[in-house]
């Protein structure tokens, strides 16, 4: 039982509930949850136009529940949905004009979490960190 003490879930479910709580800080005044805000910088920071299924990938979300996000992100006017210009079966996720500025300032709090969350590591141990996680979502979804 002891042993429990030093798992590696233990740590990162204590990391995973440090960066909640500052996420929760960078959403503070607008309407989006800490969920929606991430999403927002998914979207943001993709280099290509985002359909549903790419959210559900991304984060390991059912179907029902990426629709019920994107629903409360359409309605408090931070995305919409249109039609891909190369397959117009398909619809794609674009940040509205009026989040455009707040997505930005979000971004950079964001990006300050990231080096306050690595402050210390070097490029490799970041680098192997990142091999590490990798291999645990992998065994997780075996």
């Amino acid at each position: 039982m002891e042993k429990l003490f030093e798992a590696s879930g233990r740590y990162i479910q204590k990391v995973s509930g440090k960066l909640h709580r500052m996420l929760l800080k960078t959403v503070r005044g607008s309407e989006l949850t800490p969920a929606e805000a991430a999403t927002l910088q998914f979207i943001a920071a993709a280099d290509h136009p985002l359909c549903q299924r790419d959210i559900e990938k991304e984060y390991g979300m059912r179907p029902a529940s990426a629709t019920q996000m994107l629903q409360s992100m359409e309605a408090k006017g931070a995305i919409r949905r249109a039609v891909d210009p190369d397959d117009h079966r398909r619809k794609v996720i674009i940040i509205s004009d009026e989040w455009a500025e707040q997505t930005k300032e979000m971004y950079k709090d964001m990006v300050l979490i990231e080096e306050q969350l690595v402050k210390g590591l070097t490029d490799e141990e970041i680098s192997r960190f990142r091999e590490i996680m990798i291999k645990m979502l992998n065994n997780l979804s075996e």
